[in-house]
């Protein structure tokens, strides 16, 4: 399955399959693997990035069947990365990273946020959110019953850019309650909640795609 954005590997998206997290309209979309022996994944290619510069990565996720989800960033040097327990609300192996966080959210989602700083020679990157069945393999035989929801997928550039540039990764007032978090730092954790950046790249496809709204910033 593919768009003009994203390809998936080894996955059947279907779109609009349960209320996201943010509103509870039927937006969010269903990742299921197919039974082929690989990596399960959706892909995004060709994204412009700077050199030496910090970007956020966040996407919210549910398990259906998988509980693991890995969230990856690659800018041609380095694969930024986390394995995320959707179920148990808890990150595990990371890789190249400045801060992680996961924050639980409305609807048995959570939101999984990824910071890194790109590479001094960087000029495009991508991003991969795949299954694992363990929080370690991503290459395995998939079974069709089993997969993730995912929705909102969002990249966002957080150093040198103007402060009167901010993006909300909502079509609604910033009202959720996020009652638990488990993050690397304080930092992190603010971060993820209160964007102020321009973002990198947006979509319209209907796949792990969420609308944006400008927002006073609070820095």
């Amino acid at each position: 399955c593919s768009s003009d954005l994203w390809t998936a590997t080894n996955l059947t998206v279907t779109a609009n399959s349960i209320g996201n997290p943010a509103d509870n309209r039927v937006t969010a979309s269903k990742l299921a693997e197919t039974v082929t022996n690989g990596q399960h994944k959706a892909v995004q290619s060709g994204i412009a990035a700077f050199p030496t510069t910090q970007y956020q990565l966040s996407v919210y996720v549910r398990p259906n069947g998988r509980n693991y989800v890995y969230v990856a960033a690659n800018d041609g040097v380095n694969t930024y990365s986390a394995f995320f327990n959707v179920q148990g609300g808890t990150v595990g192996t990371t890789a190249n990273l400045q801060n992680w966080n996961i924050q639980q959210n409305p609807n048995g989602f959570y939101l999984c946020t990824l910071t890194y700083q790109t590479a001094s020679t960087a000029a495009s990157q991508s991003v991969t959110i795949a299954t694992s069945t363990d929080g370690s393999t991503l290459s395995y035989a998939g079974d069709l019953t089993k997969g993730l929801y995912a929705w909102g997928a969002l990249l966002v550039q957080t150093t040198n850019v103007s402060p009167q540039q901010f993006t909300l990764p909502f079509d609604q007032p910033w009202t959720q309650h996020r009652p638990r978090s488990h993050s690397s730092s304080t930092e992190s954790q603010t971060t993820s909640t209160k964007l102020s950046a321009t973002t990198t790249r947006r979509g319209t496809i209907t796949e792990l795609n969420r609308k944006c709204k400008r927002r006073m910033s609070d820095r």
